[in-house]
């Protein structure tokens, strides 16, 4: 089924859900039109909620069970899931959007998100993994929600230490456009509620769940990195691993290192941060050799499912066209919508006639005009301390952890598409980079280390987190974003053809 917008049916008119009368089911202002899911505290239900003007969307309704209105504990919970969940703002996390009771009965009301879960996906294909790069490229996104959770803060700036304790394939789904979604909150812990959280307490899925979580000790966001890493290797072979110690041989060696390291029983070894871990998995993927894409995901969704999952989703991707698996990144807006999708430009050759070579020369002459306004332009901007203006709005700035990034062997052409080249005026910022000046011509690297940890953005392309590592790039000279919370700063550097430039800079 598909969301409105979408090309398909809405979710109520989709006839292979078990619909629920909504004559005989009102919960205020929602209808209950089928039953989702149960969970430990409370069932879920898709529902449509009609707002003011007649404007319809629909929800899934998480409700407290009946049989748990007198378990204090379980009350308690369930408010400290809407407290979290209210504020975690990010693009991978399902979105609250409501809280509140009816007839004595609490609620909470989330996105809808028109998808599959990850258990169901791999149901439908038994023992048989994804693509290594697209598991990687699922785990990524998953791993940027974590980071993004356990670096939250309170409305105060208090660190809330969120673990999620339940990350598992039941609590990741995939939309029909690729997107990558991770959700139920439910049992997570936070400093607000340590004491819902005792030694001796074992809470999550035991199959996902890492040692000192099974032991019933106290655990650390590093938890949810060993839980993450089992998902990833069912991912990639189809099962999970059966001897913690030893990851199968289907795992590629490059993504083994990778899920080894998440896998450590001692969780002093594994990861230091969810970061980190995402660092790692992102320069796995910028070393793939076909771009790992939403909707390579999406098409991997439709190959898997019955025919009535796959409709929705191919109607999406024939609508957006051949050029579709040409992406500008793969991290989804702040808004939850697919990334831009942008084809290569097409040069056409023409006619050298003279009054085509006036008007190339008057064409020139405005270029180069617009060269020199914009050379001034940005070596004002690329003063040290400067606060310019931020990256596209299309883009969403996270807070991720530091992350360590080792060095790789050269990667192939990333997913992305290099934005149009900006205006090339003299450096100013204090750049470390190779010197004298690179004919345009063929690609080199860029490898760039910012104190505080910054986003860096290419135009419209944002590159990632720092540190990175080789990241491929067209020679010349490029203007760069570097954005850390309220500071902006633009820096020029300088890459040459077949070698690394490397980049420090402080904010």
């Amino acid at each position: 089924m598909s969301m409105p917008g979408t090309g398909g049916p809405l979710p109520w008119d989709n006839a292979s859900r078990t619909l629920i009368d909504p004559a005989s089911e009102r919960f205020g202002p929602y209808e209950l039109l089928a039953h989702l899911a149960s969970g430990g505290m409370g069932d879920v239900y898709l529902a449509r909620e009609v707002l003011e003007g007649g404007v319809e969307r629909a929800v899934a309704l998480k409700r407290l069970r009946a049989d748990t209105t007198d378990d204090p504990g379980r009350q308690r919970r369930f408010l400290e899931e809407a407290r979290i969940v209210a504020l975690l703002a990010h693009p991978q996390i399902v979105p609250l959007l409501a809280f509140g009771s009816e007839r004595g009965e609490r609620f909470l009301a989330f996105e809808f998100v028109d998808g599959v879960t990850l258990r169901e996906l791999l149901a439908a294909n038994p023992g048989k993994g994804a693509p290594p790069d697209l598991a990687a490229f699922v785990a990524a996104r998953v791993f940027e929600a974590l980071a993004y959770a356990h670096g939250a803060r309170d409305l105060r700036g208090r660190p809330l230490r969120i673990v999620h304790r339940d990350v598992s394939s039941t609590n990741v789904m995939i939309r029909t456009d690729g997107a990558v979604k991770l959700l139920d909150f439910g049992i997570a812990r936070s400093s607000r509620h340590q004491r819902e959280t005792h030694v001796g307490g074992v809470v999550g899925k035991r199959a996902y769940a890492s040692p000192e979580q099974r032991a019933g000790l106290e655990v650390d966001h590093r938890s949810d990195i060993f839980s993450a890493g089992v998902l990833l290797h069912e991912l990639v072979t189809g099962a999970r691993p059966a001897d913690l110690a030893r990851v199968s041989d289907r795992v590629p060696g490059d993504l083994r290192v990778i899920v080894a390291r998440c896998l450590e029983p001692d969780r002093a070894r594994r990861f230091e941060s969810a970061g980190e871990a995402l660092a790692s998995l992102e320069s796995y993927l910028h070393r793939s050799a076909e771009p790992a894409t939403p909707l390579r995901l999406a098409a991997l969704v439709c190959d898997w499912l019955p025919e009535g999952a796959r409709s929705a989703a191919a109607r999406r991707a024939a609508r957006l066209g051949p050029d579709a698996t040409r992406t500008l990144g793969s991290t989804t807006s702040a808004a939850g919508e697919a990334p831009s999708l942008v084809s290569e430009p097409t040069v056409t050759a023409r006619d050298p006639s003279p009054r085509a070579i006036g008007r190339g020369r008057g064409l020139l002459a405005l270029l180069l005009l617009a060269a020199v306004v914009g050379a001034s332009v940005v070596v004002l901007l690329a003063r040290p301390g400067h606060r310019a203006a931020g990256p596209p709005a299309n883009d969403p700035i996270e807070r991720p952890e530091r992350a360590k990034v080792d060095g790789q062997r050269s990667p192939p052409a990333p997913p992305q598409l290099a934005a149009r080249p900006e205006p090339a005026p003299a450096p100013s910022a204090p750049v470390q980079r190779d010197e004298g000046a690179q004919t345009p011509g063929g690609f080199g690297f860029l490898s760039i280390r910012t104190t505080p940890w910054s986003q860096v953005f290419l135009g419209q392309r944002r590159l990632g987190a720092t540190p990175l590592g080789r990241v491929r790039l067209p020679a010349g000279r490029h203007v760069l974003t570097l954005v850390h919370d309220e500071l902006r700063k633009r820096i020029v550097v300088t890459i040459r053809s077949g070698q690394e430039t490397r980049v420090v800079e402080r904010l």
